[in-house]
């Protein structure tokens, strides 16, 4: 691969990383005020899922420090949703099996990070070891959030009284 094609995918893959920091891991509220907006994707679960939203309502918080790369803040939960009153611990230890879902969400992106690397630099171990290191590092945040959103999903379910409820409630 000559000099010219190579600092080209590089270039090519910086902007793109840095559009991604800047429209996911930095959520700013301009790019996403759209969906914020629509009521009915409100009522989706990946709408709770991607903003980190109440289970049960898609309305309170689960962190309560909505930037996960705040990393002395990165654990902190409320022990229920400041809306519905979702009860986030249900017991002790409710989010050792969020482990088993942030092993899978870390080897899905793994493996996809090594096919991207593979197409772009060719195969080069080292390359794609520490390129997929730096990237499961960067990512490490957002695994262990989204791995309890998704646990905790796996056992509350929407309940569409509630999210009407506090809708009303929001609106007036």
């Amino acid at each position: 691969m000559s000099d010219v094609v190579f600092r080209r995918k590089v270039l090519l893959c910086l902007q793109n990383l840095k559009m991604f920091t800047q429209i996911v891991i930095a959520r700013p509220k301009k790019h996403f005020h759209f969906c914020r907006q629509m009521k009915s994707y409100k009522r989706r679960w990946w709408y709770a899922l991607l903003f980190m939203k109440c289970p049960k309502c898609h309305h309170g918080n689960l962190f309560n420090d909505p930037n996960p790369y705040h990393l002395e803040h990165i654990t902190d939960m409320p022990q229920r949703c400041a809306v519905c009153g979702q009860i986030y611990f249900p017991e002790v230890g409710f989010y050792w099996g969020a482990m088993y879902i942030s092993y899978g969400l870390t080897v899905l992106f793994s493996a996809i990070n090594v096919g991207l690397l593979w197409l772009l630099f060719g195969f080069n171990m080292w390359l794609l070891i520490i390129g997929n290191a730096i990237l499961l590092l960067a990512g490490m945040p957002l695994f262990y959030r989204y791995s309890r959103a998704i646990w905790l999903m796996f056992f509350v379910s929407f309940d569409q009284e509630t999210f009407e409820r506090t809708r009303k409630n929001s609106a007036s």
